[in-house]
Formats: C-alpha cells, sequence, structure tokens
C-alpha cells in the first residue's frame, strides 16, 4: 500500500501493506488486518524477501499473531511473493519502473 524506500539501482523496495485475516473464535470470528512491512531485494537474478513487524490489528487494537495464525497467514504470504515475483518478470518487458 505505500512504498517507503525505492532504489532501481540497488534493487530495493520497502513497503508497508495489510490484508484481511480472519481467526475463527467461539462466538463465529474475529476480523483482523494482518499489518506487515515487506522488504524485497533483488540481486544476480535473486529475489529475498524478508517480512518485519507482522501484526494483527483489530477492534481491540494490536496484537502478535499466535502461532496457529501463522500457520495460516505464511502460506498467503508465500502467494504474495510468488506473485510479485511474477510481476517482476512482467515488468522486464516494460522499462517504466
Amino acid at each position: 500500500d505505500v512504498i517507503r524506500y525505492a532504489n532501481r539501482q540497488e534493487g530495493t523496495i520497502i513497503g508497508k501493506t495489510a490484508i484481511p485475516y480472519v481467526r475463527p473464535s467461539r462466538f463465529g470470528a474475529d476480523r483482523y488486518d494482518l499489518r506487515f512491512t515487506l522488504i524485497i531485494e533483488t540481486k544476480d537474478n535473486r529475489i529475498r524477501s524478508t517480512f518485519r513487524d507482522i501484526y494483527l490489528f483489530g477492534d481491540y487494537g494490536r496484537e502478535v499473531p499466535l502461532k496457529d495464525d501463522m500457520t495460516v497467514i505464511r502460506p498467503r504470504l508465500e502467494r504474495a511473493v510468488e506473485a510479485l515475483i511474477a510481476s517482476f518478470s512482467r515488468m522486464e518487458q516494460d522499462e517504466n519502473w
């Protein structure tokens, strides 16, 4: 959602974003925004992704994700990185980066 830093020569992008997350609860479901900072670094046709400051933000404020949350969240984050990598491949064709 917000690009904090981008440097094409270094191959680095740092952004903050959020995705919706629903945690099952005794009373149905609790809804959160999963907020995090994503750092993407590229070098020699390789990509490294790092997630920082991961937390859930809900009706009662900020919470640390539980281990059970991370088993659900991790595959979603992996798919998001894969989609981002695919978008980089498409960007190579368009030099307006």
